[in-house]
């Protein structure tokens, strides 16, 4: 007799209101927290007699093999099972059939679409997909349940158009925080991939010098080609069983060399040999297992006490799913290691991301520095290059203040008064630049005004003369001491409008006629006179 945990069981009983009110519900369950097991004494709630059928879709033969051996946990022989795929059908007319989306898309019409009470679709994020929609629209059960650890597609399609909002949300950040996965420790690596020169001269070209650049930049000048066989040594200094996801299938099989007891399981190898591969893994008899993809969705491995990251993605859900390989916990595991070799500065935001929701879902403050952080189920440590680097790249993400105005605004309430402090005491804003006058070339006025919002001053040398005659101004000692009467006349406006500038008394209106404006014309009149000595 299976019992839930407690967890677990109340999951169940928000779902089977929700399933027999609106005929639908979306179940999201974190890697390792026992969806399927879940799922399958919901199912036995809700089919109460021999004949009444379900039909469990999956896009993936292995999964659907491992979801029947975890119903069979809970109904025992008390139901007949079936498989429907490529390779097998059996007992066609079983109570619960476990079928392939490929193969019941060819064959859906042999059923009619309400031969089954209930549906569950496993990895229910693929939905949306042509394929799995059609064959999830052809049916018309009285209850759909949809099962995934991560109901957001990175095609932005919505699979709550086919399931509902989410009924229940248990994601991993909480499920590691309320322990309900195993302890996990999680290293950040950078043996190997990290140029720490060019990580120093990065951060000073953009602390000291304000210096911005795109993270595909900056992911070419910090990281590094790594060598295998120097990670291979990290690897083996860690006891236990790992699998190691690689960046591709040749990757796989060129890195399983340096790693001793270790073989591949990917898509290109034959079904028959990545089972043998999969059984010696969980039998003990193997230690290390390189995969691309294939453990991305599904397969729990309860005896995995590594999971170690060998390859890049751009992708937080890919991410989350390979985290969640391992997670379950088992009576003779007590914690599972994460070696995460970091090979761009994207990766670091998604581990950033991860603890910072694990802290959210813990009730005290658990962190003893920036570096570390230990409890909820955590354990996490890295290094001071990688809070570097974090560092960096938030400031080089983090976008300027889109107007002059605004970034005088914020430097002021840094109370910077002078040019020189403003050098100093920019970088306390991200969103300040390094050099004012040229991010605002076409608003700017001066230092003075940027930073103590002094009056604009007139923009030309005519408007200026007008000002200084209307205060009575006529000689320039009387202009020195009476100028500050109007905020916007300048302190030397010979110098502040120097291509204009001719003399004080012509400022002050004393000359009428302006003189000749070059030394070309000055001859030609001084001749015209018929002046000819001095």
């Amino acid at each position: 007799m299976v019992q839930p945990f407690r967890y677990q069981r109340r999951i169940i009983e928000t779902l089977i209101p929700e399933l027999e009110c609106s005929g639908q519900a979306l179940m999201v369950m974190a890697s390792g927290t026992g969806k399927t097991i879940t799922s399958a004494l919901i199912v036995k709630t809700l089919l109460k007699e021999q004949r009444q059928r379900m039909l469990f879709l999956c896009h993936n033969n292995e999964i659907l093999r491992h979801a029947m051996r975890e119903y069979r946990k809970v109904f025992g022989e008390s139901m007949s099972f079936g498989m429907f795929t490529g390779e097998e059908k059996s007992k066609q007319d079983a109570s619960l059939t476990f079928a392939s989306f490929q193969t019941m898309l060819r064959w859906k019409k042999a059923f009619y679409k309400d031969e089954f009470k209930l549906i569950v679709v496993d990895e229910s994020h693929h939905g949306q997909a042509k394929t799995y929609k059609e064959v999830i629209q052809y049916f018309q059960p009285k209850y759909l349940l949809g099962l995934t650890a991560t109901p957001d597609r990175m095609d932005g399609k919505d699979i709550r158009e086919l399931f509902g909002d989410e009924a229940t949300s248990l994601l991993l950040p909480e499920a590691i925080a309320r322990q309900y996965v195993t302890h996990v420790t999680y290293k950040l690596m950078t043996i190997g991939s990290l140029s720490r020169k060019a990580l120093r001269q990065l951060a000073k070209e953009i602390f000291e010098d304000g210096r911005r650049l795109s993270t595909k930049q900056l992911n070419e000048t910090l990281f590094i080609e790594k060598r295998d066989e120097e990670i291979a040594k990290a690897i083996q200094q860690h006891e236990g069983q790992g699998i190691v996801f690689c960046e591709s299938i040749l990757h796989a099989e060129n890195f399983g060399q340096y790693l001793e007891n270790a073989r591949v399981y990917h898509s290109k190898q034959s079904h028959k040999k990545n089972q043998a591969v999969l059984q010696a893994f969980q039998q003990g008899e193997l230690r290390f297992l390189l995969t691309v993809d294939k453990f991305n969705e599904g397969i729990d491995i309860p005896d995995a006490e590594l999971v170690i990251f060998l390859r890049s993605t751009d992708s937080e859900t890919i991410f989350l799913q390979q985290l969640g390989r391992g997670l379950r916990k088992s009576p003779e595991k007590t914690n599972v290691t994460v070696l995460d070799f970091v090979a761009n500065v994207e990766r670091l935001q998604y581990v950033k991301q991860l603890l910072e929701r694990v802290k959210a879902h813990s009730d005290v403050s658990l962190e003893r520095s920036p570096l570390y952080f230990e409890g909820a189920g955590l354990t996490f440590d890295i290094t001071e290059e990688v809070l570097d680097i974090l560092e960096v790249l938030r400031r080089i993400q983090t976008p300027l203040y889109p107007t002059l105005a605004e970034a005088s605004e914020a430097a002021r309430k840094l109370g910077l008064r002078m040019q020189k402090e403003y050098k100093s005491g920019f970088k306390s804003d991200p969103r300040l630049p390094s050099n004012p006058h040229v991010s605002y070339k076409a608003e700017w006025v001066s230092w003075p005004h940027f930073l103590r919002g002094e009056a604009q001053k007139y923009s030309t040398l005519a408007e200026a003369s007008e000002a200084a005659r209307k205060l009575g101004f006529g000689t320039r000692p009387e202009y020195k001491s009476g100028y500050k009467e109007d905020p916007r006349l300048p302190s030397t406006p010979n110098q502040f409008y120097k291509s204009d500038w001719v003399s004080w008394p012509h400022f002050f209106g004393r000359e009428t006629v302006q003189k000749y404006p070059t030394f070309a014309e000055a001859s030609e009149a001084a001749r015209k006179l018929g002046l000819r000595t001095k």
